[in-house]
Order: structure tokens, then sequence, then C-alpha cells
């Protein structure tokens, strides 16, 4: 499964992806915040990512939430 994340935000347990099938989807999508993301992905403010680890957690820089 395929994640697009901002790259000003540290991120932890995720890989980068190569973004061209997500581009591809993109251009051909008629949902009008396509074009957003497709523009994020080009100028580099944006990535695609997987998760690599298999936890029911999520960290943040400075911050901890627990699966509730």
């Amino acid at each position: 499964m395929v994640r697009i994340a901002f790259t000003h935000t540290p991120m932890y347990g995720v890989t980068r992806v190569d973004n061209t099938n997500v581009l591809k989807v993109l251009d051909n999508s008629t949902d009008p915040h396509s074009k957003y993301y497709s523009e994020g992905l080009r100028n580099g403010t944006m990535v695609t990512i997987v998760e690599n680890e298999d936890q029911d957690r999520y960290f943040s820089v400075g911050e901890l939430y627990f699966k509730s």
C-alpha cells in the first residue's frame, strides 16, 4: 500500500518508493484533487512511501500515540 507524505515532516518506519505509477494514475484521474498531489510529487514537496513496520502505533517527533 503506497501513501503520499509531505517531505517537510520527519517520518520513521517508512521507505520512499518510485512514484512513476502513482503519477500515471493521478494524471488520468478525474478527481479534482489529483492535480494537487501530482504537482506535489513532481516538485518534491511530497513523496510516495510504504510502511516498514507492522505496528498499530504511530510515532512522530516528540509524540507517542497508543492504540486505543
